[in-house]
């Protein structure tokens, strides 16, 4: 699923300086291509903030009267982590900041100590995409130890899925793929580098080609809670 807009502008120029300035100010929406978490999950006293960039490939399109551009995009998403139980706990992202996503993951190997590998099941529905398009998604993913660890390796394979909710919103085929990701840092404040490689036709045929792969990097951290005595 790509973003796109549409703008039937006599004027070249001007179309193409407003195709810019979306661009550039991450305005838009799209799906959340990025994980950004491991297999554990948060703990219920311990909630958490992220905040995360995602490099979209040929991933929104100007089309005017005289021409049609097309581009990378930048992706923000903002999101929150809270705990459950020691295994499991629910999740609130807002990709391109113009949707929002409900998850809930569970550990289902692995244990609370975080000493070994975890391996988790992880599924959300939410609506994106200036509310175009209600969207499904299930993720398996894998990780490494956690205790007292400042690099954390995770993985695992992802689906989604958006259904069009009013008769102009584009009808698309499902996303799915796999990623690869090193979280650096720790449960109070790290990074997490990611790389997702996805098979995803282009609705719009805006590229020739259904394989994409998105680099994202979410910050995580609980210092914000922590402000408010949290």
């Amino acid at each position: 699923m790509m973003c796109f807009f549409y703008l039937d502008a006599s004027d070249l120029r001007l179309g193409i300086i407003i195709f810019l300035l979306g661009v550039g100010l991450g305005l838009g929406g799209c799906i959340p291509y990025a994980v950004g978490t491991t297999a554990q999950p948060a703990a219920p006293d311990e909630p958490a903030t992220s905040g995360t960039i995602m490099y979209v490939p040929t991933g929104v399109g100007y089309k005017g009267s005289e021409a049609e551009v097309t581009a990378g995009y930048m992706l923000p998403m903002v999101g929150l982590r809270s705990g459950i139980n020691e295994a499991s706990d629910i999740g609130v992202r807002a990709p391109g900041l113009t949707g929002f996503v409900i998850d809930y993951k569970r550990r289902v190997a692995g244990n609370a100590s975080k000493r070994t590998a975890a391996l988790g099941l992880m599924g959300g529905a939410g609506v994106v995409n200036a509310g175009n398009h209600f969207h499904v998604e299930a993720t398996v993913l894998a990780s490494g130890p956690e205790a007292e660890r400042r690099f954390v390796p995770y993985g695992g394979l992802r689906a989604m899925h958006v259904i069009p909710m009013n008769s102009v919103a584009v009808t698309d085929l499902p996303t799915v793929g796999g990623f690869l990701g090193l979280r650096i840092g720790t449960n109070e404040l790290g990074i997490s580098a990611e790389l997702g490689v996805f098979y995803d036709s282009p609705a719009l045929k805006l590229r020739d080609h259904d394989i994409i792969a998105v680099p994202s990097f979410t910050v995580h951290s609980r210092r914000f809670f922590e402000m408010f005595g949290y």
